[in-house]
């Protein structure tokens, strides 16, 4: 090794999805047109000779100030406005959903990423579908998530256990009934 420990892009503070007004965003200004787009249309005019800003490799030199700048500069605005700049200036990006609103994404509806389903102990849930289809069609429901214990009797024969020992283990609450309740 001949400098420190771990790969300063990766542990750089300022790298992750950026926080905007509102949200946040994934942003990957990379080459050095992106960056001088990027630098101009945000009027941060001082850093367009700024040799930290010139070359992926001085880039990479300054990565924390380069993550940090940007960091600072994406903060000032919302993701939607964010969107269409970067969109303009042909940088890749995209919002960060929440749990929340993955539901209102538009490519996830269309397709079809979410199922409804009715699970006899828990209600009406919501859950991601297979992300594949055949012949335009949605895998079946084979079988929905078991219910908390459901399948600690059978586990526990597989593995040796006789029914004593799996009585014993109900008895001192080890296990759970199918129910999801100590007898």
């Amino acid at each position: 090794p001949i400098g420190d420990i771990g790969y300063a892009r990766v542990l750089a503070k300022s790298r992750r999805p950026y926080t905007t007004t509102d949200g946040h965003i994934c942003v990957l200004i990379y080459t050095d047109p992106q960056w001088q787009r990027f630098l101009k249309e945000t009027g941060r005019h001082d850093l367009l000779d700024d040799e930290r800003f010139q070359t992926l490799a001085s880039r990479a030199e300054h990565i924390a100030f380069v993550y940090d700048t940007a960091a600072e500069i994406v903060a000032t605005q919302s993701t939607s406005q964010w969107l269409e700049v970067f969109e303009r200036l042909e940088i890749p990006a995209a919002p960060i959903s929440t749990l929340e609103s993955l539901r209102d994404d538009p490519h996830l509806q269309a397709v079809g990423m979410f199922r409804d389903i009715s699970h006899p102990s828990e209600g009406d849930l919501v859950m991601p579908d297979a992300p594949v289809r055949f012949n335009h069609e949605s895998m079946s429901l084979q079988q929905l998530q078991p219910r908390l214990g459901e399948h600690s009797e059978a586990v526990l024969r597989e593995v040796g256990l006789s029914a004593q020992q799996i009585e014993a283990m109900r008895a001192t609450g080890a296990t759970l009934t199918p129910g999801g309740q100590n007898e």
